[in-house]
């Protein structure tokens, strides 16, 4: 038991109710990063790893990170709930808007996910459940996010409800199933080395960031920046108090009289994806110097190597923005007459290199009785050979291509309604296969 709870005096927990006192970092290993104390530090290594001045997308990402989902459900064998694939298909959409939107240069794919009926694990204990959930149930090389119903946190004469926490020790990130769309990408942050804003704001002058960027320290033998070295050692995030207590649900600062230790007021800015506002949905923002500190962590991830996208590494796992798309529930909704990019990449799974996607699903609707033309074209890297295959929405076939050729086409007349087609690669290969799709009427 004395082992659960060491490994959960490291974890950090998100909930509507208290501040998590945990750090992600010892004090030791705080005072130990480059940037503490030194924030020019992060500029520099951003301009050192060919970040400045680009704008990163699903073609140039710096790194490409596995997530590996594991969703516990209740048991009941007649009435067994499958997974829904939309849901799954949303976390991973969501981990990637945010990302993408903030221009970190870290985007994320569906390494797999698995359903576990276990009816007692639909509610998981935050300080032993959690991290022993974690080690029975684990998948090498990815981000592994297991989802249930509640996180029950205990402690005496307190019961509080957890929406997501990640633990350092086992490197891992939980959250609650009904939690907001910027839940994960808050708990994948502090698995990429980020603190929340507020962090120490109530431990006074000696731990707390002050407001002034320009409030100074004068200790024995060192010097600096209060803001570099105190809260989250970050000065391009504003100080702030815990938002839980001082955000109203329109993502508004009501506090206007709450002052830092030194006197000054604070003036947060609400939206950080690492803050706890009362209403989570307001959280839409990395800064720049939180955008450093994930991408040198991501550095020294021990699977770095394989995670890494700069100056064209590991082409074969490279994914479109349609992912995931491989099963009908997932399908991706296309325009008419609009070109589209599709890859068929590898899935990175230490011991299991041949695991590949070979399988798109895409749909689309048409207002009126339409005659349409299914087009595919070569991509930019080696030709699939494609099977095209046309659904209405009672899965019935209603069009198909006869053989696997590198770029099919279907042209058929339609009725109005929305249809499916399922775009498979028969060819066996562990090259990066793409192509061109293309709706036309």
């Amino acid at each position: 038991m004395l082992a659960g709870l060491l490994l959960y005096a490291g974890s950090y927990a998100q909930n509507y109710n208290e501040q998590c006192r945990a750090n992600v970092y010892s004090r030791d290993e705080f005072n130990d990063l480059p940037w503490v104390g030194n924030n020019a530090w992060l500029p520099q290594y951003l301009d050192s790893i060919g970040y400045t001045g680009n704008t990163f997308n699903y073609e140039n990402a710096m790194y490409r990170v596995p997530v590996y989902l594991w969703i516990f459900k209740k048991d009941n064998p007649s009435k067994r709930k499958t997974v829904k694939k939309r849901r799954i298909k949303k976390y991973i959409t969501n981990l990637n808007y945010f990302y993408t939107q903030n221009n970190t240069g870290i985007l994320f794919y569906l390494q797999g996910y698995k359903t576990i009926y276990k009816s007692r694990r639909v509610k998981l204990g935050y300080y032993l459940e959690c991290p022993w959930i974690s080690r029975k149930y684990r998948s090498k090389g990815a981000v592994n996010v297991y989802i249930t119903n509640r996180i029950i946190k205990i402690l005496p004469g307190s019961r509080d409800n957890v929406r997501g926490t990640y633990n350092k020790f086992v490197k891992s990130v939980f959250i609650q199933k009904n939690a907001s769309s910027s839940t994960l990408s808050h708990e994948v942050g502090h698995y990429f080395g980020l603190l929340h804003p507020h962090e120490n704001w109530d431990k006074g002058k000696r731990r707390a960031e002050a407001v002034s960027r320009t409030r100074t320290f004068d200790r024995f033998l060192k010097s600096g920046r209060i803001c570099e070295v105190n809260g989250d050692g970050l000065c391009d995030t504003p100080a702030e108090p815990n938002l839980q207590r001082y955000s109203t649900i329109d993502c508004k600062f009501y506090a206007k009289h709450l002052k830092d230790p030194w006197g000054d007021t604070y003036n947060p800015a609400v939206n950080n994806i690492m803050s706890y506002t009362k209403n989570r949905d307001c959280r839409d923002n990395f800064t720049k110097g939180q955008i450093a500190v994930m991408l040198k962590t991501a550095s020294k991830n021990r699977f770095s190597e394989a995670w890494t996208a700069k100056k064209g590494a590991n082409p074969q796992y490279k994914f479109d923005a349609s992912e995931p798309d491989n099963t009908r529930k997932m399908a991706t909704k296309l325009k008419l007459n609009v070109p589209y990019y599709f890859t068929f990449h590898n899935i990175f799974s230490p011991g299991n290199s041949s695991k590949t996607d070979k399988t798109d699903w895409i749909k689309f609707t048409l207002s009126s009785h339409t005659k349409i033309t299914i087009t595919t074209q070569k991509g930019q890297n080696t030709p699939p050979n494609l099977h095209l295959a046309l659904f209405n929405n009672k899965n019935e076939s209603l069009a198909e291509t006869n053989d696997a050729t590198p770029f099919p086409a279907i042209t058929k007349e339609l009725e109005s309604a929305t249809y499916w087609l399922k775009i498979s690669n028969t060819k066996d290969t562990r090259e990066l296969c793409d192509y061109q799709l293309k709706i036309e009427k």
